[in-house]
């Protein structure tokens, strides 16, 4: 099973307010921009202590602004709307075609549908979870670690 290194974006001025965003393309504020950066750092430390480099790594993102501004601000080198249970199972699907480990950026809510998908919660306990911005989320062999700092 290939590993994932998932971020969610760094905040916006609705994620600040509690407001839902959606497919609106709402940018990333300040804090979100250096809560990307914080997690471009802990990445390059997980890549480190698993002896990766992020070349060989694919890198791939929503195409919203908020999460692409965060993926360009992490990384650690250059190179209509959906219920639940579509989301859960695009991203059951998306998972199951991954062949390679991959860092994938983009939002809460697809977070909680790959945990629901991968059987690391039950829908009812991903509703109320907070995905962390600024933090680095890794599905790894049958366990999910969370890393903050």
């Amino acid at each position: 099973m290939p590993t994932i290194y998932y971020i969610r974006h760094g905040e916006t001025g609705w994620n600040a307010q509690g407001r839902l965003q959606g497919v609106q393309d709402v940018p990333l504020n300040n804090l979100g921009r250096r809560q990307s950066v914080h997690a471009g750092h802990i990445l390059a430390d997980l890549l480190a202590r698993d002896g990766r480099d992020a070349r060989s790594l694919k890198f791939v993102c929503s195409p919203l602004g908020r999460a692409r501004e965060s993926m360009e601000l992490l990384r650690v080198a250059p190179p209509g709307g959906e219920n639940y249970v579509s989301v859960q199972a695009r991203m059951r699907d998306w998972h199951s075609g991954l062949e390679d480990d991959t860092v994938a950026v983009a939002h809460g809510g697809t977070a909680r549908a790959l945990m629901v998908a991968l059987g690391f919660l039950t829908p009812d306990r991903a509703a109320d979870l907070t995905i962390g911005q600024g933090c680095v989320y890794v599905f790894r062999d049958s366990e999910l670690s969370h890393y903050y700092s």
